[in-house]
């Protein structure tokens, strides 16, 4: 076999793809060196891996990193490696430096080095470039200077790149090379920045998406940020008039952006952590007839609300006609009724609404105009705007025609505590629409689930329940999913009906429960587990035994407590209790996949 690996089998089913090596006699060749090049493709986007959110919680994108799902087929011969890459290396990662920060290297990370030795670098649809703005202060004398710009000479063309995530960093743990005699800090700068934003212009001429962000685990301030604001002015020539999508993460130097970018042209941007000053509002104000996707994270209330009102002195409601998501996160201050708010529905495409934090608007015009055309809402509710919601029939039973997707939360230093709330909250998330199909009940505890189950029952086609705070016990677990016809997840805190208790139950507990349950079934065949409130890992690990022997349906239990140590030892604890005697040769458990992973 010229690729050096035994022969293997292929085994498909509907949910998983596997491979494996079996030890007969080796070929000169392997059959899987045979199959053309877009059906290895086809088998390999069938390998299961974890997906990672592409956005970090401080609102930046992620560093792209390995799925080492893929690793074992690229090894397997050239024609093989050749279409991993074509999906292992969407994305990549290049700094302008080949310092580390805080001098180590992170492992994981996708290279764009990497991608050129495998010669898939044409691949790559997405580049993550790091810039050091340490080292582009100083004098580049030698390729190994410039680090970017020997990569980008290797590389060529990446003509399938279109998004460009730009990390401002600034960590210094070099000597400085120093200009030369006659040239201040200023011209060194200009003059690398000129030469770094010509070469991206050259290697990566598609440029549709531009993200501008400072990541605050590497940014280290100077104390003189002339040098830093200067080069952040001129890298603002990337958002050329191409450009559809921007996103400026802490970023405050945002006038030249205005004259690189046309007027309608955008159709998504995303701000964060600026407190809106009024060049980020003209940004969004000047495409307000194309956008289509809109996320602000940490802007004050009141620059929220100039996003939906006119012009200076005028009282109409600017319309935002194509935009379908909207997310505000965070919004900082409070609700002045005071402020000017819209006087017709600004969004009436909307689909999404998304609000983690205080909503910015007093008047419910925005939900009262959505509940023909939204169909995911995901917003924090506080005692202020619940009473003005409710009084306007925003929030009235049956209101939402295609709503398909709704979470209700309550905000923090809120005048009525999570637990007095819950209850109407939880109504509220069932009744608003007869259409939902996944439900989230967020940041809440509910004192009884049973007087819950009636209104959770009206909707009848709910097919996801996640409840990730919400801490019930088997009593009331087992009620609640055999109560939803056509629930096929349910995800929630598992607590024990005895905090206290740290024995094992008894094997006449155990017969006792089956017994009293036999009759109930439910439709779902996934379940996720939040968190465990139980003495110890092994006893919650017993009850996750106990409720999948009942409910016979569930073929999938995965863990995703925040300790991933824990996760592991109720693992442990449920391979302890299967070799109790009256599992043995169970009908139903053997064939549960238990994980330690999240739920989603």
């Amino acid at each position: 076999m010229a690729c050096g690996l035994k022969p293997y089998v292929l085994f498909f089913t509907h949910r998983t793809f596997k491979l494996f090596f079996c030890t007969l006699p080796m070929p000169t060749y392997s059959p899987a060196q045979t199959l053309p090049w877009h059906i290895i493709e086809d088998i390999i986007q069938f390998v299961p891996f974890e997906h990672q959110k592409d956005i970090g919680p401080n609102g930046i994108p992620k560093i792209p990193h390995l799925k080492k799902a893929y690793l074992p087929y690229m090894s397997v011969c050239r024609s093989w490696r050749y279409a991993a890459g074509s999906i292992f290396y969407q994305s990549a990662m290049v700094r302008t430096s080949c310092l580390e920060p805080y001098g180590h290297s992170q492992e994981g990370i996708l290279y764009l080095k990497d991608a050129i030795d495998f010669g898939v670098q044409h691949f790559i649809r997405d580049l993550y470039i790091d810039i050091n703005i340490a080292t582009l202060k100083q004098s580049w004398g030698s390729d190994e200077d410039d680090v970017f710009g020997v990569l980008m000479e290797r590389c060529g063309e990446l003509h399938r790149a279109s998004s460009l995530k730009l990390s401002m960093t600034y960590y210094d743990r070099t000597t400085y090379k120093l200009p030369e005699e006659g040239e201040d800090e200023m011209n060194v700068a200009l003059k690398n920045v000129e030469s770094f934003i010509e070469k991206i212009k050259q290697n990566i001429p598609n440029i549709c998406k531009v993200d501008i962000f400072k990541d605050p685990q590497y940014y280290f301030q100077s104390k003189d940020d002339t040098v830093s604001d200067f080069i952040l002015d001129k890298l603002s020539m990337l958002a050329n008039p191409n450009v559809c999508h921007i996103s400026l993460i802490r970023i405050k130097v945002t006038k030249p952006i205005l004259g690189c970018i046309l007027a309608n042209s955008l159709r998504s941007i995303s701000l964060g952590y600026n407190k809106g000053n009024q060049k980020h509002i003209e940004i969004v104000r000047q495409n307000a007839n194309t956008l289509e996707s809109l996320s602000v994270d940490h802007l004050s209330t009141s620059s929220v609300l100039k996003l939906t009102v006119g012009q200076k002195g005028g009282y109409h409601t600017l319309v935002y006609p194509r935009l379908k998501y909207l997310k505000i996160s965070g919004c900082i201050g409070l609700r002045n009724s005071r402020h000017q708010q819209p006087q017709v529905d600004p969004f009436p495409q909307l689909e999404t609404l998304i609000c983690r934090g205080r909503l910015p608007f007093t008047s419910p015009i925005v939900l009262v105009g959505g509940q023909s055309h939204i169909r995911h809402l995901d917003i924090d509710l506080d005692s202020d705007n619940i009473r003005v919601l409710m009084e306007s029939g925003a929030l009235k039973k049956g209101s939402y025609s295609n709503l398909q997707f709704v979470s209700f939360g309550w905000v923090n230093r809120s005048l009525f505590s999570r637990r007095e709330v819950a209850q109407q909250l939880l109504t509220l998330t069932t009744q608003i629409s007869t259409k939902t199909r996944i439900a989230r009940i967020n940041s809440l505890t509910v004192a009884n689930f049973e007087e819950c189950i009636p209104s959770i029952q009206a909707i009848s086609g709910l097919k996801v329940l996640d409840m990730p705070n919400c801490a019930i016990n088997i009593d009331e677990a087992i009620p609640l999913l055999s109560a939803l016809s056509c629930l096929e997840k349910a995800n929630f805190a598992f607590k024990d009906i005895n905090g206290s208790e740290v024995l094992m139950p008894k094997v006449e507990t155990i017969a006792d429960y089956q017994e009293r349950y036999k009759s109930f079934s439910t439709n779902a065949w996934a379940l996720g587990i939040s968190n465990a409130l139980f003495a110890n890992c092994r006893r919650a690990g017993e009850f996750l035994l106990l409720i999948t022997s009942i409910l016979s349906n569930i073929q999938r239990v995965s863990i995703s407590i925040n300790s991933s140590r824990s996760a592991y030892k109720i693992l442990n604890g449920i391979s302890y209790a299967k070799n109790r005697k009256i599992y043995k040769k169970h009908p139903v458990i053997d064939r549960v996949e238990f994980l330690a992973s999240d739920f989603w």
